[in-house]
């Protein structure tokens, strides 16, 4: 073989050699455009179901605004009342300074407890008063002001024994709060 015969055989070779690495190039390029296409069309559903749930958490955000300031509203009349003694002391406390006489007063704590509750407990007070009508009255509107989260389970007002003068039998449950699951302050 001569010289340009062997020239000839390089060239040849290195034009083979061009257009095979081209053709394997142009192999790997489409298989990454078909893998790309492949990927934006899974894409697609998946930004339309994040789009479908950011607008469902924003809904439910503006329809839960109104439930979530009342709760935060409710939360320090609720941390205040975190024990049996706290809630007994408060009661006793508005007594004193109603001024109203105490028949007789007791306290118990509710022996069935819910856990995993934010109320898991409450204190049952049952009152028996004997005063001034006005005192009396003004008394119970006190104990709704000072301790907004209790319930009256039964109120009965009689005629006292004197001529102003009425008897209440009051049995008052008071919600004690599990302060670990309040949010902080």
């Amino acid at each position: 073989m001569n010289d340009r015969k062997m020239a000839c055989m390089i060239l040849l070779l290195a034009i083979a050699g061009l257009a095979f690495g081209t053709q394997k190039m142009r192999g790997r390029m489409l298989a990454a455009e078909s893998g790309a296409e492949t990927s934006k069309m899974a894409a697609n559903p998946a930004m339309q179901e994040r789009t479908m749930s950011e607008r469902s958490l924003a809904d439910r955000k503006k329809k839960s605004m109104a439930l979530l300031e009342f709760y935060h509203s409710w939360v320090p009349h609720l941390r205040d009342l975190n024990g049996a003694q706290s809630g007994e002391r408060k009661v006793v406390e508005l007594i004193k300074e109603s001024n109203v006489f105490p028949l007789s007063q007791k306290f118990d704590e509710d022996k069935k407890t819910v856990k995993g509750q934010l109320i898991p407990k409450s204190l049952k007070a049952t009152l028996v008063l004997e005063d001034d009508y006005a005192k009396t009255l003004n008394f119970l509107g006190a104990l709704e002001e000072k301790v907004p989260a209790c319930r009256v389970d039964h109120c009965f007002v009689s005629r006292g024994g004197a001529g102003n003068d009425i008897h209440v039998e009051l049995t008052v449950q008071i919600p004690m709060a599990d302060v670990s699951k309040l949010p902080p302050q």
